[in-house]
């Protein structure tokens, strides 16, 4: 997603698209290309990703992690090659990308082979831990064999600007014959941190697996969603969800907010037939704020009191209102947000014009002695829940 007019739920048009990240501009990659040039010497910073067993038709999670052995980077770029004829690699933020509140990108540059950029302000590192937590898959007709997937080019930002190639350890994907739940509890995320866990009436939710909706994308053909997309429903508590968009990876639904109990059950339909299934907690809030990158970590979809994004330069002034989007927020009776761990003031919390159902606005008050900075965590408590930690913005 690149700008307003695309973004979830807030677009101009209402619409609720697939988030796909956008390839870095050519400015971002002539750059690279300028730092490559004055290399330093490769460095003990290490990526590794283990060997999994991955059920046909199924899905499971393969971590690609990070070791800094104590040299944090301000970025991270690698390929991945593997067979994208046998196998999907769903790529979701990892929790050591998150807490360096970075964002994700990612673009093919071969059949065989695609290119992860982790970038950000060099004020905020990514230290040891989770870069990316993929959701493996099979395709149809996938054999019964070990597919390698391997990590090439690394380049590691350090703190001082400076590029460093970096060693890596290649892991690999065992098809089994043993039949695989499509959908599972790691392929359920809340839209806007993309964590899974817990979800909560009127969320927004994307839901990843293979083969679990229509083969071609489907948006709703009026309004912002429809009850069916391709011959594909979605359940929640035998209670029929509206759906935001569909395809055979992806699907994005509003919880609906009659749904109760301590644990939901969420079912995928085609026609009548039962697709995937799987029971998760269900807690009355679980917020979370979009991001410009639509990758759960870094820079908020802020809009600044003079209508601007906030950004490193558009920072917002102490005093001035901000506003930024979530969801997650169930009936929203009990709010606040820090900002840089300073209570602020609530202005609003609620649906606005334009929005999708399950997304608020949250109008609130920079407070004057919150710290600046261009990375400044901002976080929404409702009930007794928070939003998590990744999430920032520009304060001058």
């Amino acid at each position: 997603m690149k700008d307003l007019n695309r973004c979830v739920s807030v677009g101009v048009d209402g619409q609720f698209v697939r988030q796909k990240r956008n390839p870095p501009s050519a400015a971002g990659l002539l750059c690279a290309c300028l730092l490559i040039a004055f290399a330093h010497n490769a460095s003990a910073q290490q990526l590794s990703l283990p060997q999994i067993t991955l059920p046909r038709d199924g899905s499971a999670v393969l971590s690609l992690s990070f070791d800094s052995f104590d040299q944090p980077a301000a970025g991270i770029q690698f390929d991945l090659d593997y067979d994208h004829s046998a196998i999907e690699l769903i790529p979701l933020i990892g929790n050591g990308t998150r807490l360096g509140a970075k964002s994700l990108d990612f673009r093919d540059v071969s059949t065989t082979k695609r290119r992860f950029i982790i970038s950000g302000l060099n004020q905020t590192l990514v230290r040891s831990g989770n870069l990316i937590d993929f959701l493996a898959g099979t395709k149809t007709g996938a054999a019964l064999q070990t597919y390698p997937v391997s990590i090439s080019g690394t380049v590691i930002v350090t703190p001082e600007g400076f590029l460093r190639s970096s060693s890596s350890v290649s892991g690999g994907t065992v098809v089994t014959a043993e039949a695989g739940m499509r959908l599972t509890t790691a392929g359920v995320r809340n839209a806007a941190s993309l964590l899974d866990g817990p979800i909560s009436p009127r969320e927004v939710t994307t839901l990843f697996g293979t083969g679990i909706g229509p083969d071609e994308p489907v948006l709703p053909a009026s309004g912002q969603s429809s009850p069916e997309l391709g011959g594909t429903t979605v359940w929640f508590g035998g209670i029929q969800a509206p759906l935001l968009f569909a395809d055979a990876s992806q699907i994005s639904a509003v919880v609906p907010p009659d749904a109760s109990g301590d644990q939901v059950r969420i079912t995928i339909k085609k026609g009548v037939s039962e697709w995937g299934s799987v029971l998760l907690p269900l807690r009355a809030t679980v917020p979370g704020i979009f991001t410009q990158s639509w990758s759960g970590s870094g820079p908020a979809l802020i809009i600044n009191e003079d209508a601007t994004i906030n950004d490193l330069r558009n920072p917002a002034a102490p005093s001035s209102v901000v506003s930024f989007f979530a969801t997650g927020a169930g009936e929203a009776k009990v709010v606040g947000v820090q900002v840089g761990g300073v209570n602020a003031e609530v202005l609003h919390i609620g649906p606005a014009a334009g929005l999708i159902e399950g997304i608020v606005q949250v109008n609130v008050r920079v407070p004057k002695d919150a710290p600046q900075g261009p990375a400044v965590e901002i976080v929404l408590v409702v009930g007794d829940a928070a939003s998590p930690a990744g999430v920032t913005l520009a304060i001058r």
